[in-house]
């Protein structure tokens, strides 16, 4: 099929309004350090996770970590925590579809996204939006930004978790998030600030997020998958290489690369 590159252009750049809102994550270093982390645990099951002989696509990750939820906004209901839960697995079930089709930047990038994702909802009011609980996010990321390089994690602490239920899997890792979060709220409101809950909690919150960005990443790379899988809709796996030729023409700024993955969009929606 011929490709038209300017009606391709006009529908994947119309994604990129999606990117005003806020995104929602840790702060850029605790996030560099739990990327660095979960990288290390991936590791030890998949060796050459985003790197091949010709390419290393860490920076992707990191940049899709960076940019975060906001990617899906608009395509994604993430209007609670529990919608956010939910897109958890069905971010896992689009990633391990795509995967089958087409690896790269963009696959890496997404994956950071999903880490953003995984990530966020082990955070203290890491689904804070608006108001006086964003404010409190945002001192929260900065605290834990300045405190986390002498946060201790051993990365032997467990293996990696294929998550086949994300609510499931997210019952048990925030089973203390509305205690803590209240905890977090007095301290701050008293003027006690981070020498309060967090100077322990914040410790254990980021172990758990570099767990839970790890368990996403490995659910999407196994192999193996489950009886409970259930694969992405023609739609969603259209809007992903919409995303792709977005992400390949803007970013990478290759129409060459972008010619040879448009047959993936065409296969998904002719």
């Amino acid at each position: 099929m011929t490709v038209r590159p300017l009606r391709i252009l006009a529908v994947a750049l119309a994604l990129t309004g999606l990117g005003a809102a806020e995104a929602f994550a840790w702060g850029p270093e605790t996030q560099r350090g739990i990327t660095t982390l979960a990288l290390q645990l991936l590791r030890r099951d998949y060796s050459d996770s985003f790197k091949t002989k010709e390419a290393n696509y860490e920076a992707d990750i990191l940049r899709g970590m960076r940019d975060g939820v906001k990617v899906l906004k608009g395509t994604t209901p993430l209007n609670s925590t529990e919608e956010a839960i939910i897109a958890v697995g069905s971010e896992i079930q689009l990633l391990r579809a795509a995967r089958q089709q087409a690896k790269g930047s963009y696959f890496a990038y997404r994956m950071g996204v999903l880490g953003a994702l995984a990530s966020d909802l082990v955070m203290p009011y890491g689904m804070a939006r608006e108001g006086s609980a964003l404010e409190l996010r945002q001192k929260i990321e900065r605290d834990i930004d300045g405190h986390y390089k002498g946060y201790g994690f051993s990365p032997n602490v467990r293996p990696l978790q294929y998550i086949r239920s994300s609510p499931k899997y997210y019952e048990e890792m925030r089973m203390f998030m509305d205690n803590s979060e209240s905890i977090i709220k007095s301290d701050y409101a008293s003027g006690v600030g981070y020498e309060g809950y967090l100077a322990q909690g914040g410790e254990k919150a980021f172990e758990r997020a570099v767990e839970a960005v790890a368990d996403a990443w490995f659910s999407v790379l196994r192999e193996k998958g489950d009886v409970i899988d259930v694969p992405p809709s023609k739609p969603v796996l259209t809007w992903y290489f919409v995303g792709q030729l977005e992400h390949i023409l803007t970013e990478k700024k290759s129409f060459y690369l972008a010619r040879s993955m448009y047959k993936y969009f065409d296969k998904v929606n002719p």
